[in-house]
């Protein structure tokens, strides 16, 4: 109603914070003109840290999980993840946490996409009890039961399995054993893009832009040698053809080369990274 539109705003003025929780639209506005992945999924729309918290389930079971469906609609995958780390970066700065703590939250709460998820469903039966076991997890058994796994992995196209046996106990008695299933899912392969990177103007430009390449889905800590090609505007240190550098990934593997200016430049940038590769075009 517009009578508490004045409200709403004013309660956003209390913090960068606060400010952020009110202004989904407003990002999501931005994240529309962002490159997408393609991949649609039914979003929060507002997955920010607070909008998780403890809730009882159907079954009477306290989970913890997102709790706050006001905003939902379908988009790119990646609008949550963003708009969830984008909230650990302003709450720790609205905190006084120092660089290195957000970086942390930050990384954490967004590494949970590189795990693997398997789901193992047991098949229909007319009559009885199925059960599944798969030797570790307590067995579990009901009308639909179902194991969901979330594996970890070294890095990007690595693929992660698990074996599990279903188990059918008719109502006469009969019981019927399954083989071992090896059930596997692989997680997204490693890729170098760039990306905007903060980094102070020189004293006669206060107004300019930098990029750097950012590499994903390497294996955790891993070290690998980024080679920029530089054309028209854009040179290399002592105008060397090439310029190579050598990074080492974080624990969610990820790793970040050198930026360079790219106000009033005019080329292309290659970067490579092994069977990677990326162009920026000024």
């Amino acid at each position: 109603m517009p009578d508490l539109v004045p409200i709403r705003h004013g309660r956003m003025l209390a913090s960068p914070f606060s400010f952020y929780r009110g202004a989904a639209a407003i990002m999501a506005a931005d994240l529309a003109s962002c490159r997408s992945s393609g991949l649609e999924v039914q979003l929060c729309g507002d997955a920010h840290l607070s909008n998780f918290g403890v809730f009882m389930a159907p079954d009477r079971q306290l989970i913890f999980d997102i709790n706050d469906f006001d905003e939902t609609h379908p988009g790119p995958f990646e609008w949550d993840v963003k708009r969830l780390a984008a909230s650990f970066a302003v709450a720790g700065r609205n905190l006084g946490l120092k660089s290195s703590r957000r970086r942390e939250a930050i990384t954490a709460a967004a590494a949970g996409y590189r795990e693997v998820t398997l789901k193992v469903t047991a098949p229909e039966v007319p009559s009885g009890t199925v059960s599944i076991d798969d030797g570790a997890a307590q067995p579990t058994a009901g009308e639909d039961p179902e194991l969901t796994y979330t594996l970890p992995v070294a890095k990007g196209g690595t693929e992660a399995c698990v074996e599990a046996t279903t188990k059918v106990t008719y109502a006469w008695g009969t019981v019927r054993t399954g083989e071992p299933a090896k059930l596997c899912g692989k997680a997204a392969a490693a890729r170098i893009e760039w990306r905007t990177y903060e980094h102070t103007c020189p004293k006669n430009m206060p107004k300019c832009a930098y990029m750097a390449a950012y590499i994903e889905g390497l294996a955790d800590n891993q070290s690998l040698t980024v080679t920029y090609r530089p054309s028209g505007d854009f040179k290399c240190p002592r105008k060397k053809p090439t310029c190579s550098v050598t990074v080492k990934a974080d624990d969610a593997g990820k790793a970040r080369a050198p930026g360079i200016l790219v106000t009033g430049k005019k080329g292309k940038m290659v970067a490579t990274a092994g069977s990677l590769k990326a162009t920026y075009s000024g």
